[in-house]
């Protein structure tokens, strides 16, 4: 079950004017980019961002309109979507990314002193993080798929339409998410909050999507501040 600690830097100033361009939180301006740099340095000085994954591949037993059964006798159920693309696999990865709890606290201290704005910013920066890691991952994956002459499918996520959000709890184990000190709640949130837990098909003819296309399937797609809008997807 690898487990990996060492991912190249995930946000730079460069990605951060990238990704405020792909969102359409409220938080724009000039001031508010003065401040986000100065909180990246901030992030970087106190290693806030910590990221870890930790992933691992079962064959495909057999697979219904809603349903994916493994080898080992393991199921996740409730989500068409992801039976969808599983159905085409051979295998499929289960996953979990986290940049840990360091980056979250500080916002939270921020807020304590009446940061607002510094607290705001550094929130963003660790959203952008997270994201960044999950693609990260991604393309970690397809490489690996690549050298196996096979193709990884884009990531699916628990909580997005057509794949229940209850079924993160097997996701999260199968993954083997308390290798990296994540834990679950009994509503089936991820904890530290800056986690996700995902799927991959893997195999032959794999399909694959950009990720703006995940925002149409996610569930808080009406009210997050992160919503792309049109002309950025």
């Amino acid at each position: 079950m690898p487990c990996i600690a060492e991912w190249p830097e995930l946000v730079s100033a460069e990605r951060l004017a990238e990704w405020s361009t792909r969102q359409c939180s409220p938080m724009t301006g000039e001031r508010f980019r003065d401040v986000s740099l100065a909180m990246l340095e901030l992030a970087k000085s106190e290693n806030l961002i910590q990221p870890q994954a930790t992933y691992q591949l079962f064959d495909v037993a057999k697979s219904g309109d809603d349903w994916v059964r493994l080898e080992n006798g393991d199921e996740i159920a409730d989500a068409p979507a992801a039976a969808k693309v599983i159905a085409k696999a051979q295998s499929l990865i289960a996953a979990v990314v986290t940049i840990g709890d360091r980056l979250e606290r500080r916002v939270s201290s921020l807020f304590s002193e009446k940061k607002t704005l510094k607290a705001f910013a550094l929130e963003e920066i660790g959203v952008s993080a997270q994201f960044e890691l999950s693609t990260a991952l991604a393309e970690r994956l397809a490489g690996e798929a690549g050298t196996l002459g096979l193709q990884c499918s884009s990531a699916l996520f628990p909580g997005n339409d057509g794949f229940d959000l209850k079924q993160q709890s097997t996701v999260f184990k199968l993954a083997g998410g308390k290798k990296i000190g994540m834990r679950l709640s009994e509503s089936a949130m991820l904890y530290p909050v800056k986690s996700a837990s995902m799927i991959f098909g893997f195999g032959k003819k794999m399909p694959s999507w950009e990720r703006t296309k995940d925002c149409e399937t996610c569930k808080a797609r009406e009210k997050c501040r992160f919503r792309r809008d049109k002309a950025a997807a």
